[in-house]
């Protein structure tokens, strides 16, 4: 499936590892609650304590390509233009649908 989701999507954006790593910790710790805080952007709090805000539209050339991520430490990392890479969009949306 991997694949076919690799081989299948354009994506406007170049890859951001920073994005790319936090999300795969978020999504290996699982996801407490999900919900949408606008019309174009929802929020997703991870059990390890990371919330992701990602914009939530245009999926899937454009998903994720802008928001924040406010770590337990306090820390804020603001992105914009860019996204996490193709297995990692497919490891959250199938984490998105249990």
């Amino acid at each position: 499936m991997y694949y076919r989701l690799k081989t299948s999507l354009f994506f406007n954006y170049k890859i951001d590892w920073t994005l790319d790593k936090a999300i795969i910790l978020g999504v290996e710790s699982g996801i407490e609650k999900i919900y949408s805080k606008s019309n174009y952007f929802a929020v997703c709090v991870f059990k390890n304590g990371t919330e992701l805000t990602f914009w939530n539209v245009n999926r899937y050339y454009a998903w994720i390509a802008s928001g924040e991520i406010k770590f337990k430490n306090g820390y804020t990392y603001d992105f914009s233009d860019c996204r996490p890479s193709a297995k990692t969009i497919y490891k959250f949306m199938q984490e998105l649908k249990k």
